[in-house]
């Protein structure tokens, strides 16, 4: 929670120092209207924002209503709601408000893994669930989305403006060129973490931390030459980065090394007992 918001306040900082520098008090005016538009939608809406971004269709299959039930009751979670994407590259992501109400979205080249790695998939999404790091990832997503998107706008604006004055440019040139890094910069700094926490998580929930290994090495090397559809400033919502291709995200990693993750989750499987982290409904950072 205190990440989230710092993430809030770095975001409202922003915005306003922007609005002051392009408009003045109406810049203000308008940049408070946007950060309670954003966090509305970030707070209220994340599902539907992804959902509509990735054109999602609701999903009913029994093979996985099964496993997310057994997930699911491991981990004292909700059963998600589950979407899919028509994309043959595996991948999957978590966006929501709450342990108790979130959505799972897959591709449908999730089944070309095997049922154990389908299960090792799922498990680092629920342990987000688990974790509550859905509000966290969301906020970040929505608004690192709709800040890369003005920062674009504010770019042609930039070299297009030809009237305002000399503080009106200034400003602009500040959206432009600060604004998107500045979200991938908190992005980084906010969910790295989370990667390996929801591993940890779902290998505990399984007690087979080598499928989760296993799928997210397949995906990272199928990845690396597939690519899903869609805007960069989401990637942390997937359990592997499927956007190789925009080299401004990958300067601001939104996930850690493969290697890195692989090597935690290979000492957990060395273990001959993983600890439990189950008792308690909450787990504090």
């Amino acid at each position: 929670m205190l990440y989230a918001l710092g993430f809030i306040g770095l975001l409202s900082a922003l915005l306003l120092t922007l609005g002051w520098f392009i408009g003045g008090m109406t810049g203000l005016e308008v940049a408070l209207l946007l950060i309670v538009a954003i966090l509305l939608l970030a707070n209220v809406f994340p599902e539907k924002v992804m959902i509509r971004i990735y054109k999602a269709k609701k999903y009913e299959n029994g093979e996985i209503d099964k496993i997310l039930e057994k997930l699911c009751f491991e981990a004292q979670v909700e059963k998600p709601r589950v979407f899919i994407i028509d994309n043959r590259v595996p991948n999957s992501l978590i966006v929501g408000r709450s342990k108790s109400h979130f959505t799972i979205i897959i591709t449908k080249g999730i089944f070309d893994l095997s049922k154990d790695e389908i299960e090792g998939v799922l498990s680092h999404q629920i342990g987000h669930a688990h974790r509550g790091d859905m509000i966290l990832m969301s906020s970040v997503a929505v608004v690192a989305y709709i800040i890369s998107y003005i920062g674009q706008k504010a770019y042609w604006a930039f070299y297009l403006e030809n009237e305002g004055g000399a503080e009106k440019s200034f400003g602009i040139f500040l959206m432009t060129i600060f604004a998107p890094p500045a979200m991938l910069i908190t992005r980084t700094f906010l969910t790295n973490r989370t990667e390996y926490r929801a591993d940890k998580t779902g290998a505990t929930i399984t007690h087979k931390p080598m499928d989760i290994a296993s799928a997210i090495q397949k995906i990272e090397a199928i990845s690396k030459h597939e690519r899903i559809h869609g805007p960069a400033a989401t990637s942390h919502l997937w359990i592997v980065n499927p956007f190789r291709e925009d080299k401004l995200a990958n300067a601001f990693y939104s996930h850690p090394p493969i290697e890195n993750r692989m090597h935690m989750l290979e000492s957990a499987a060395n273990r001959s007992t993983m600890e439990r982290e189950f008792v308690e409904p909450s787990i504090g950072f």
